[in-house]
Formats: C-alpha cells, sequence, structure tokens
C-alpha cells in the first residue's frame, strides 16, 4: 500500500540519486526500519581552502576534476551539489582567497605611516613567498 509519506519518500530518493547522494544499498535499509545512514558532511570552509591550495599549486585549466576531487575529498554529485561546476568552486576560493589577502594587506598597512611605504613593502612580502 502506498500512502503519502511512502510517495515523498520515493521521490526523494529519485532526486538524491540523480545528485549522486542515494545508494540502493542505504535505500533498502532505511525501508527496513533501521537508522537512515549518516550523510558525509564536508566543511565548506576547509573544502575551499583546500581548492585555493590546488588552483594556487595547478592554475584553473591544469587542475582537473579528478584532482579537485581528490583535493577536497569529496564525490563528483558531492562537488556539483556544493559549487555547481569547477568555475563556480573557482570562483568562491578566489573569493576567499582576495578576503585573507584584504585582511593581511589592511594589517600590513597599519604598520605604515605612509600608505605607498606599506603598499611597496607588501607587495615585495608577497612576491617573495
Amino acid at each position: 500500500m502506498i500512502t503519502q509519506a511512502n510517495f515523498k519518500l520515493v521521490r526523494l530518493e529519485r532526486s538524491f540519486k540523480l545528485m549522486g547522494l542515494f545508494h540502493e544499498r542505504s535505500t533498502r535499509f532505511a525501508r527496513s526500519g533501521g537508522p537512515m545512514p549518516r550523510m558525509t558532511k564536508y566543511d565548506r570552509h576547509v573544502a575551499l581552502e583546500r581548492a585555493v591550495a590546488l588552483f594556487w599549486a595547478r592554475g584553473y585549466t591544469a587542475a582537473s576534476m579528478k584532482q579537485i576531487e581528490n583535493a577536497l575529498d569529496m564525490r563528483p554529485g558531492s562537488l556539483y551539489a556544493a559549487f555547481g561546476s569547477k568555475e563556480g568552486l573557482f570562483a568562491e576560493a578566489l573569493e576567499l582567497y582576495l578576503q585573507k589577502m584584504f585582511l593581511e594587506l589592511d594589517e600590513h598597512l597599519g604598520d605604515y605611516s605612509s600608505v605607498i611605504e606599506g603598499l611597496e613593502d607588501f607587495v615585495r612580502v608577497v612576491g617573495s613567498s
């Protein structure tokens, strides 16, 4: 007998399957009344930090999706669900990188009476690292 709750569960399962987040094995277990398996959680900030490091080391074009999956420890479906695309991930990683750089620049400029001297030294420091 199909109930409204069962119907919603089936629709939800289909959606998760399309996103690569649901496996047939866990479906049978959940329907049997056992506990639902935990979804793998990720820390978005950690994932973006790892993406920044990968894109910095390899560049956008040279970073393959397989390398991104490995660096972020995420499956393809999870990556696309979280960031939409490689370009979306890169845009968010770049935004994080720029935020960090502006914070560092702001802190660095506080040590100088002249903005020009502070900028010159900041570029030297960043260039040498």
